[in-house]
């Protein structure tokens, strides 16, 4: 390619880039985005069921609180779980098949508990949970995951 060519190239390019700048870097955002007041989106402020079940310790150092599952709009169920003794490692926390004395499989994956505490949102409804057998487990610690602390089968 010869030189003239490549000269107009060049003035090609850079008045394409001007435009674009002027076009964009000028007038009205097109897009705003904003943090909303409230973490909680509208569907999950008002529970159409609420049911509170007592964590039972499963060992001698097993830990003793609350799971607190609440069912919203669109069959998603947030999960709370609090315990009393808070362990600063993260502990495994599902909600399993079955019930604490034969678990089986796991059916959700909470947040791990962590100082005592998890909250999560999952994609099932209270009335699923309570349909078969199904408890809430906080394992011991990611290196005892056998070794089950806190368990609470779902049931009215």
């Amino acid at each position: 390619m010869d030189n003239g060519r490549k000269f107009i190239l060049v003035i090609l390019g850079t008045i394409l880039f001007i435009s674009v700048a002027l076009f964009f870097g000028s007038g009205e955002r097109i897009l705003t985005v904003t943090q909303s007041p409230s973490p909680t989106p509208q569907s999950f402020r008002t529970p159409e069921e609420v049911l509170t079940l007592e964590m039972q310790p499963q060992t001698d150092n097993g830990q003793a609180g609350t799971a607190v599952l609440k069912t919203f709009t669109g069959n998603k169920t947030k999960v709370d779980v609090m315990v009393n003794i808070a362990t600063t490692s993260a502990q495994p926390t599902y909600i399993h098949t079955g019930k604490c004395d034969q678990l089986g499989e796991q059916a959700a994956v909470l947040v791990y508990a962590t100082n005592g505490k998890s909250e999560t949102i999952i994609e099932n409804s209270l009335k699923s949970l309570l349909d078969s057998p199904h408890a809430v487990v906080i394992h011991q610690s990611i290196t005892q995951y056998k070794n089950i602390s806190s368990c609470a089968n779902i049931v009215k």
